[in-house]
C-alpha cells in the first residue's frame, strides 16, 4: 500500500492564502441651490489601485489543482457616481 492520500505530520494552517490589499476612495461635494435646497455630488471608487485580491488556494489533496488559486475574491476596480437633491 502506497503513501498516497494519507495525512502527514504537518501542523494546522500551514497553507495560507494571499493577503488582502483593498483601498476604497470617495469624493463628495455639497452645493447650496436655495436656502433649504442642496445638491450633493458623490464619486466612489472601489479597489482604487485595481490590485487583484486573490482567492484562497485549492486545498483538495490528491488532485492536480492542489494549491492552484482559481479566482479573485472581488471584482476589478468599480466606480459609481451619485447626484442627490434634497429639499
Amino acid at each position: 500500500m502506497g503513501t498516497d492520500f494519507r495525512f502527514g505530520y504537518t501542523g494546522r494552517n500551514v497553507i495560507t492564502g494571499p493577503g488582502v490589499i483593498n483601498w476604497d476612495f470617495s469624493l463628495q461635494k455639497e452645493f447650496t441651490v436655495k436656502e433649504r435646497h442642496n445638491l450633493e455630488l458623490r464619486w466612489e471608487v472601489f479597489n482604487l489601485p485595481n490590485h487583484p485580491l486573490w482567492d484562497n488556494p485549492n486545498g483538495s489533496t490528491g488532485t492536480q489543482s492542489f494549491g492552484v488559486i482559481p479566482a479573485t475574491k472581488i471584482d476589478n476596480r468599480q466606480m459609481q457616481l451619485a447626484l442627490r437633491y434634497t429639499f
